[in-house]
């Protein structure tokens, strides 16, 4: 009996298709060696290949796979970080004619807007509970909140919600400029109206006693050196982490949006307790300028600009 198997000519991304008449047993051997194919494409190791032992079917060898394997990689990871962007293209100017990167922005400004409000919320609850160790909660709280806010807008704009992020975004040609510069200026916009919300809504005496978990620092117990290098190496922690699961193409197709989510968000909440119980004259490491930025509107304060 024959059957017929319709495999792409994969040539510039173009899927015409040859259609190959084989027996069922050649047809049974190709769905084994795919079989063969995927498990070695999610480990990795693309130098591997599983000749087909049929000589009907000797044309469709590696060179398909390969090719194969590398399209799906483009194909099937979504975001604005699916792959590399040539140089010439760090500069164009066409994505403002696009409705698609306006719903992206305003994703990412919503987003920030949210999350500062629910970490200056978190900040005030907890410093209002004398709670013996703030940092701890508050680190927790950061967990679930950057989660779910990272589940909800990772679809639409890569969830950076975070001008430190989106600006390893764009050295690492993930994003372009025009976009980047867009992105960390909903940031910026979004944070500073989530800080004026809580401020409109929490107590003066909260305020001032909690700062809103702003960016200052004690500067006769802590050295702006101190402060400096506490947050560009909490800084460096969190790209890493981010590029090792979650932006790097490959990795974040292994780990999936919810995985990567949690890895993030764990990883994030664990360096604001860490850092947090450093030194008596630090709050910690902030890890995102719009965080400083939005705290320093609502409070008034503008001593902790050195992050920014």
């Amino acid at each position: 009996m024959q059957s017929e198997i319709r495999l792409p000519e994969l040539n510039n991304h173009r899927s015409d298709s040859t259609v190959i008449s084989l027996s069922r047993s050649q047809t049974q051997i190709i769905e084994e060696q795919e079989s063969k194919y995927d498990h070695n494409k999610n480990g990795h190791n693309s130098n591997i290949t599983y000749p087909l032992n049929s000589q009907n079917v000797n044309s469709i060898d590696s060179e398909y796979q390969e090719k194969q394997f590398k399209i799906e990689i483009n194909e099937k990871l979504h975001g604005d970080e699916s792959e590399w962007i040539e140089l010439k293209s760090m500069f164009d100017l066409k994505e403002f004619a696009s409705l698609k990167i306006w719903q992206q922005v305003m994703a990412e400004f919503f987003g920030t807007t949210i999350l500062i409000f629910l970490i200056g919320a978190a900040v005030v609850v907890v410093g209002d509970s004398k709670f013996p160790h703030p940092s701890l909660l508050i680190g927790f709280a950061h967990i679930p909140l950057i989660l779910l806010l990272i589940l909800a807008t990772g679809p639409i704009s890569g969830a950076h919600l975070n001008p430190f992020i989106t600006i390893t975004t764009i050295f690492t040609r993930l994003i372009s400029l025009p976009r980047g510069l867009l992105y960390m200026t909903f940031q910026l916009s979004g944070g500073t109206a989530g800080g004026i919300l809580i401020r409109a809504i929490a107590s003066d005496e909260s305020i001032t006693r909690t700062k809103l978990g702003a960016c200052s620092f004690n500067r006769e117990l802590f050295s702006s050196f101190q402060a400096f290098t506490g947050e560009t190496v909490f800084c460096f922690g969190i790209a890493l982490v981010l590029f090792g699961v979650a932006l790097d193409p490959i990795r974040k197709k292994d780990f999936g949006l919810t995985m990567s989510a949690f890895l993030v968000s764990a990883v994030f909440g664990f360096f604001v307790w860490l850092s947090g119980g450093l030194h008596k004259g630090w709050p910690g490491a902030s890890m995102n300028p719009a965080k400083c930025f939005a705290f320093s509107v609502a409070t008034e304060d503008f001593s902790g600009t050195l992050y920014l």
